[in-house]
């Protein structure tokens, strides 16, 4: 079992190591503009916020998500349309559709691409990254004197209050808003419990982790598809408003967007069931052992 300091120094080195990777991935991607290296940042963003959320629930009293989050929010946000752009395009490639307005399409796509990526690039330019170095400096303090049992007792609750919110919203009707909340709740829940393991090993919620991640990867290609049919109409409407579209031709892509509408189909009867396993694995078994482990 470790020391609260020794517990103190992991939880500030692992939090170190996503932040040296977000930064490296994002002054990367500014003279790229690679979409690996743009999502890159992205994955690392969502793991910073998951931590962010675990240190406010292990530590209410000292840590706010609220004055973090911003630090990090426009960068997010642009990475994530210049990400949806590119896996439009990508998608485009995939299905090697020759129609009639798949040139336009792709054109649009790709002038959105290059719009999209001088305002993210201006967004890197505004990042300061002192104040993240600030925050830095209040993590590395509250940490210490945290137990391994009393984190590794918190994460689990984290784990076990996400499952409750994914339980609540399969109560819902089930449409592309709750699945977008179940899929944000997975994601969070699968950085936080690949942290614990590194703290201490736990064949169940290893297994529990490879649950979550099928069925968030199942979400991933089903939000891909939804992201198209959106883009697919933002471009129609576009069309209609320069008066590019007569009223009596046929809606551009048509046929393109009903084949991407039944892979959305099939992929949401999948996802159900693979939801209804994550909500049903029950998250124990850190306390049983006592192997610890070191960042990843």
């Amino acid at each position: 079992m470790m020391t609260k300091k020794e517990t103190g120094e992991f939880l500030y080195r692992y939090y170190r190591k996503r932040i040296a990777s977000f930064l490296a991935s994002l002054y990367k991607a500014s003279i790229t503009c690679d979409d690996k290296d743009i999502h890159k940042a992205r994955v690392d963003m969502k793991k910073i916020f998951a931590l962010f959320h675990l240190f406010e629930m292990v530590l209410s009293d000292r840590f706010i998500v609220e004055n973090h989050y911003p630090l990090l929010k426009n960068i997010f946000i642009h990475s994530g349309r210049i990400r949806e752009i590119q896996i439009n395009l990508d998608l485009l490639e995939h299905y090697g559709f020759d129609l009639p307005d798949m040139p336009q399409f792709k054109e649009y796509l790709v002038y959105e691409e290059v719009r999209l990526t001088r305002i993210f690039l201006s967004e890197i330019k505004k990042f300061d990254e002192k104040k993240l170095n600030q925050a830095d400096k209040e993590i590395k303090k509250i940490v210490v004197g945290i137990s391994q049992k009393k984190f590794l007792t918190d994460a689990l609750k984290f784990i076990d209050n996400k499952t409750g919110k994914i339980s609540k919203l399969l109560g819902k009707e089930y449409n592309p808003e709750t699945v977008h909340k179940i899929r944000r709740h997975l994601k969070s829940m699968s950085a936080i419990a690949t942290m614990s393991l590194t703290l201490k090993e736990d064949a169940i919620l290893k297994q529990r982790i490879e649950i979550m991640n099928r069925a968030e990867i199942l979400i991933g290609e089903w939000h891909d598809k939804v992201v198209l049919l959106d883009t697919i109409s933002k471009f129609r409407s576009l069309r209609i408003k320069k008066k590019k579209l007569k009223e009596d031709n046929p809606l551009p892509l048509s046929e393109f967007e009903k084949l991407v509408q039944e892979k959305c189909s099939l992929l949401l009867q999948q996802i159900k069931p693979a939801v209804d396993r994550v909500i049903n694995e029950e998250p124990q078994g850190l306390s049983q052992t006592e192997t610890s482990g070191s960042p990843d």
